[in-house]
């Protein structure tokens, strides 16, 4: 006894392409996403003039033209999530969303 499978042409090699075509163009890369988050004094709205200090409750900066503090932390500006971390790198800050996985850099 023996038995032959013909099959006329592959039954999942159309499907399959089409999968992997759909989902490459749906997937952005992550550097097109990142931008630069300009920091501004809460009470003079002045972005100039700000000196970043660290305190118990995290990064803030402090303003040379009323002295107000006001925190580095803020939602997410790509998701919007409020599960946000501020670290710093040197004299760099950025801003690490937990939720999307992506580090976006803070301007001072």
């Amino acid at each position: 006894m023996s038995a032959d499978i013909s099959e006329s042409e592959p039954v999942y090699g159309d499907t399959l392409i089409a999968s992997e075509q759909t989902i490459a163009a749906q997937v952005k890369p992550k550097t097109d996403l990142i931008k630069e988050i300009a920091l501004a004094c809460k009470q003079c709205n002045s972005s100039s003039n700000l000196q970043p200090l660290s305190g118990r409750y995290g990064y803030f900066v402090k303003c040379g033209n009323c002295t107000a503090n006001t925190p580095m932390k803020m939602p997410c500006p790509n998701c919007s999530s409020s599960n946000t971390k501020t670290s710093k790198r040197r004299e760099s800050y950025s801003l690490v969303c937990k939720d999307c996985e992506i580090s976006t850099p803070i301007k001072l």
